[in-house]
């Protein structure tokens, strides 16, 4: 199976993709807002899902910032070097922008307009990079790529409910179609992590058996990480893992899963198992 490095679902990032430039660097009015402060909001709605701000936050980064992001682009023959992304903010917030406008279509099922804005960012931002707050940076064309094959395969986010997705990304596993894995826990992990993470702080022990269902959130979130964890492990994708892993170990710790043999198992200590022996 082709590898394909799957984007993690989509979360708040704060602006990490590029250095601050002062609207002086890029001559806008003082008052003007920044690629900075554009991104941050971006992200924050998206995360949210207040699609509507998202939406005119990005849009307002790709009107301001684009001319340059082009001249980035055309700068450049290769990748860029690892200590020189940074230099290259205008390119790399512009495809970040247009890569949240595409996810917002397709998760709100306009998928015409999604498959539009990622095949953009394929042809015509290919160099552009985004870091993930978990430790690395991404390509936003590989990342788009990555969802327009997820759009080609067929994904289907059903009522959207963290049962259906976890069942989902559980079925994609046992198939060996790590990224559609990635991509359904993800989702449930974009959708419902908050939740989750409130359900643990309420809790100061392993809930019994027959209270475990009440903590349909930290559950299924919880199993969703540990499932991302495993598709990156199966696809030598190591410090990607650990990152999943380490989250469930550090934040989920009373989340359980279900076994259709007839019991909940604790996902932090099987994710304890992996960490011990990779």
């Amino acid at each position: 199976m082709k590898k394909i490095i799957i984007i993690l679902g989509l979360v708040f990032i704060a602006g990490r993709f590029a250095c601050a430039q002062s609207a002086e660097d890029v001559n806008l009015p003082k008052n003007e807002v920044t690629n900075v402060t554009l991104m941050r909001d971006a992200w924050q709605a998206y995360s949210q899902q207040d699609y509507d701000k998202a939406m005119s936050s990005a849009d307002k980064c790709i009107a301001i910032f684009d001319l340059r992001a082009k001249k980035d682009q055309a700068s450049l023959t290769q990748a860029i070097p690892p200590d020189k992304i940074n230099d290259y903010w205008a390119l790399n917030d512009v495809a970040t922008a247009k890569f949240i406008k595409g996810k917002i279509y397709m998760n709100t099922g306009k998928l015409e307009l999604a498959q539009n804005v990622f095949t953009d960012i394929v042809e015509n931002y290919s160099y552009a990079m985004a870091w993930d707050p978990r430790g690395w940076y991404w390509n936003v064309a590989e990342g788009a790529k990555n969802m327009l094959d997820a759009m080609r395969i067929g994904v289907d986010y059903g009522d959207a409910s963290s049962a259906y997705l976890t069942v989902k990304a559980w079925n994609q596993l046992r198939e060996n179609n790590y990224n559609l894995a990635v991509i359904y826990a993800d989702r449930c992990i974009e959708l419902y992590k908050e939740q989750a993470l409130k359900q643990q702080e309420s809790l100061k022990a392993l809930p019994k058996k027959k209270d475990a269902a009440k903590y349909w959130a930290l559950n299924d979130v919880g199993t969703c990480y540990y499932i991302a964890g495993l598709s990156y492990l199966r696809q030598k994708e190591l410090e990607k893992s650990k990152m999943y892993f380490n989250f469930v170990r550090d934040n989920l710790s009373y989340a359980q899963s279900w076994d259709n043999r007839g019991w909940y198992w604790r996902i932090s200590e099987a994710v304890n198992k992996e960490l011990n022996s990779n």
